[in-house]
């Protein structure tokens, strides 16, 4: 489900013991009823999607050992933003950034980043919940 899989990014829930801690969570482009709660935004893809619609798509990606981690964050928030950027507005997405568990106790881990994306235009015209994921919802001609 996509609410699982946000889960799973901020590390709620049955996910908080993952060994791979969180570093950082962001989520933008939410329409106004779930602008403060990314999690709200997820749970209605699960309610509210078509049968045989896609819930949401991930990317993953490893980040560099070379950057420190404010830049790791600029880096993958700037592409995050750069793919939400579609013509007609922005699709939400919710962006991690997780630690990466090391391969031995003295090495750095492996920074990698899991980006959350829903195909649903956000495209500044309110809806609530469930119309949102109407099936004349307009999603990205890439």
């Amino acid at each position: 489900s996509a609410a699982a899989k946000f889960d799973y990014l901020a590390r709620r829930g049955e996910y908080s013991r993952q060994p791979d801690k969180i570093a950082h969570l962001i989520s933008g482009n939410m329409p106004d009823w779930a602008a403060s709660k990314a999690r709200l935004y997820w749970e209605s893809a699960d309610l509210y999607e078509r049968a045989n619609g896609r819930l949401f798509k991930q990317l993953e990606g490893a980040l560099p050992l070379e950057l420190n981690h404010e830049q790791r964050v600029a880096l993958a928030e700037k592409f995050a933003r750069q793919v939400a950027d579609v013509p007609g507005g922005s699709l939400p997405f919710t962006l991690a950034l997780h630690v990466g568990k090391s391969k031995k106790e003295d090495s750095p881990g492996n920074p990698h980043f899991h980006l959350e994306i829903s195909e649903r235009i956000n495209d500044g015209h309110l809806r609530n919940s469930e119309s949102w994921r109407r099936v004349g919802h307009r999603r990205p001609t890439r």
